[in-house]
C-alpha cells in the first residue's frame, strides 16, 4: 500500500536542465528529478511550485490524493506550468498564480464551471503586479496559437485565465 501511494504522489519526470529544487526532493537512481507533490516548496518548473499548482484558498490547504489528485492531473500540471514559463518570459515579470488544480467539489463550492479545465489540472488563473488583466489579455491573444493555449475573454477582471485544452468552436480567446 505504501509503495502504491508513494507512486501516486511522486511523478518522475526528466528535466536535465533543472536542478533539484525540492525542499525534501531527490533525484532517483536514474538521475530523474522527482516532484514531491506533497512538498509545497518543490518546483514543478524553474519559477512555479507545487503550492501554486495545488493551493485551495478557501480550504486553506493543498489538494491531495484524498481529493482525487492523481498522475493524470500531475502530468497536465507539468505541461501547463511549462507553458506558464513561456508566459512569464514573454512579460518578463513574475506571475502570481491564484488558482490552478481544483478538485471537483471545491470547484463546485466556489461556483466554477461544471466542466472547468481547473478540475483536470489544465488551467491557471493568475495576475502580474502592476498590469491589469485586460492589458495581459491584449498582449496574450497574439501568442495563444503559437503556445497552443486558450484564454478566457473576461473584460475588466484583475486576473487572467489560461488553459491547455483544445480550442473549441469558440476559438482560443473565448467567453466563459
Amino acid at each position: 500500500m505504501k509503495v502504491y501511494v508513494e507512486a501516486q504522489i511522486h511523478l518522475l519526470i526528466s528535466f536535465s536542465h533543472i536542478k533539484n529544487n525540492c525542499a525534501k526532493g531527490y533525484f532517483d537512481i536514474r538521475g530523474t528529478m522527482a516532484i514531491n507533490w506533497t512538498d509545497p516548496y518543490c518546483k514543478i518548473t524553474k519559477h512555479f511550485t507545487v503550492a501554486e499548482a495545488l493551493w485551495l484558498h478557501r480550504w486553506n490547504r493543498m489538494a491531495s490524493v484524498y481529493d482525487g489528485f492523481d498522475e493524470y492531473h500531475q502530468e497536465n500540471l507539468i505541461v501547463l506550468f511549462q507553458k506558464m514559463e513561456l508566459v512569464r518570459a514573454y512579460f518578463g515579470r513574475p506571475i502570481h498564480i491564484t488558482s490552478a488544480f481544483r478538485p471537483y467539489h471545491y470547484n463546485r463550492m466556489i461556483g466554477g464551471a461544471v466542466h472547468s479545465a481547473h478540475t483536470y489540472g489544465m488551467a491557471a488563473d493568475w495576475h502580474i503586479s502592476g498590469l491589469s488583466g485586460d492589458i495581459c489579455r491584449y498582449w496574450l491573444v497574439r501568442k495563444l496559437h503559437e503556445w497552443d493555449m486558450r484564454c478566457e475573454n473576461s473584460p475588466r477582471t484583475s486576473w487572467v485565465h489560461l488553459d491547455i485544452r483544445e480550442p473549441s468552436a469558440n476559438g482560443r480567446f473565448f467567453r466563459p
